[in-house]
């Protein structure tokens, strides 16, 4: 219910429509009816009363250049008259803790109060903030939570920077580890793309297809390698399987399957011929990463990288058109689905005529639990999120040849691991960024490396 709402944005709301025809008796009456409803819950939230000054004084405050009006003056003699020493509260339940406070000045600060509301409300309410703060280069928008998350980066930092202590937790001395080796970018460029190919070499796949004159397409096995994304870097590719607490059962988890997520938003891929700059700049990003990591004795021609791109965007937009919309997906009764392993795969053989687009559900769960001593057979019951689409999906894989999916899938890795790799690989990722966010001036390496220790 909206008491858990800042009620400063409560007042500012309901005064939009307000604005226009002032304060008759009708909307007077609902002022009234919203106070009475405060004073009858004011023990569900103390947040509230922090904000409440606030929003009376922004009331009042339209209500002051309301009454400016002489017509308004002649016809109505209505204004709303609630002030701060009339809160229907009592005082001694206002919150008045130095958070509370400074969460109270922050709101007003935002406010430009030299603007009418009814002229311009979104500069009323957000004048102020608009003014102080500047978006970053770096960025395409900024908010209060960036702001927080400034502040939240440079705490991270001074951790991940200073010199281990011996009663350190062991995952912040192993978070230590890592990032300063992702911030020595000497050692980096001296090893070059060796260690992101090696890692591309244990997939079982042979490497990067697409970084290949030849590739032998029973290298895949396609169970495998979404064990092994999904396992080391909780990469969601074409399936995620994760475990979650069961929304039927709070007291229990479950094993849950759900859609994967394309790489580029949805929108853009469902409909590319609005989106062709970006569609554009997401192919030069893959060409030029394949490109950098083919290997010289073994590279292909650029014609045949280009067709290997091509095949693997076109793929994807055929992905994004399988996967459900995130309005679809806010029923959680729909998302609630249970099934066994041996059902779930006779489900999604039976879209399959061939072994090569079967999904081993089985071996695909025990492979992410592997060395956790729990063993999973194909009596268990998981939660599938989305039914039809793992149908469509295997349907897909079908008629998707094997070098497509293979590469598809490795890019999801090459593209989350670039951030740590040479400043190259690096650029690559800042130019497809600035046309597809509009951020001009790329990271410092500190923060790529912290955000994804």
């Amino acid at each position: 219910m909206f008491f858990t709402f800042p009620f400063g944005l409560l007042c500012l709301t309901l005064f939009v429509s307000q604005c226009e025809a002032k304060v008759d008796s009708n909307q007077r009456d609902q002022l009234k009816h919203i106070f009475e409803s405060l004073e009858n819950n004011k023990h569900n939230d103390h947040l509230i009363n922090s904000w409440f000054p606030i929003g009376i004084k922004i009331m009042n405050k339209i209500g002051e250049m309301s009454k400016k009006d002489q017509d308004y003056k002649r016809k109505n003699k209505y204004r709303f008259d609630y002030n701060v020493d009339k809160l229907p509260f009592k005082q001694d339940n206002v919150c008045r803790t130095k958070e509370c406070y400074e969460a109270g000045l922050l709101v007003q600060s935002n406010l430009n109060e030299s603007v009418n509301p009814c002229d311009d409300f979104y500069e009323f309410s957000c004048g102020g903030w608009i003014a102080k703060h500047q978006i970053p280069n770096t960025s395409s928008q900024f908010s209060q939570f960036d702001l927080v998350g400034k502040t939240l980066q440079k705490q991270l930092k001074e951790i991940l920077e200073s010199d281990a202590e011996v009663t350190d937790p062991l995952p912040v001395k192993a978070a230590q580890v890592a990032y300063k080796a992702c911030i020595d970018e000497e050692t980096i460029e001296q090893q070059g793309i060796e260690p992101l190919t090696s890692v591309l070499n244990s997939l079982g796949t042979g490497g990067w297809p697409i970084t290949q004159q030849s590739w032998d397409p029973s290298q895949l096995d396609m169970t495998e390698l979404f064990v092994q994304v999904t396992r080391r870097w909780n990469i969601h590719h074409l399936v995620y399987v994760s475990v979650q607490e069961d929304r039927v059962n709070s007291t229990r988890n479950i094993i849950t399957i759900d859609q994967g997520s394309p790489i580029l938003p949805r929108s853009m891929l469902i409909d590319p011929d609005s989106y062709p700059d970006q569609i554009e700049a997401y192919s030069e990003w893959i060409l030029g990463t394949a490109l950098a990591l083919s290997a010289d004795s073994n590279r292909p021609d650029t014609s045949a990288v280009k067709e290997d791109v091509h095949d693997m965007i076109k793929f994807e937009m055929k992905f994004a058109n399988l996967t459900t919309p995130s309005e679809m997906r806010r029923d959680h009764s729909r998302l609630q689905n249970l099934i066994s392993l041996a059902h779930l795969t006779e489900w999604t053989n039976s879209a399959a005529s061939t072994e090569r687009s079967k999904i081993n559900w089985v071996a695909l769960v025990n492979g992410l639990f592997n060395g956790t001593g729990m063993s999973i057979d194909e009596t268990e019951i998981v939660n599938v999120e989305e039914f039809d689409y793992l149908f469509r999906l295997v349907r897909l894989i079908e008629e998707t040849p094997p070098k497509v999916i293979a590469n598809y899938v490795i890019w999801h890795v090459v593209q989350a691991l670039a951030y740590e790799s040479t400043n190259h690989l690096r650029q690559l990722t800042y130019d497809f960024q600035f046309v597809y966010m509009g951020s001009n001036v790329s990271e410092p390496r500190w923060q790529d490396c912290e955000f994804h220790q």
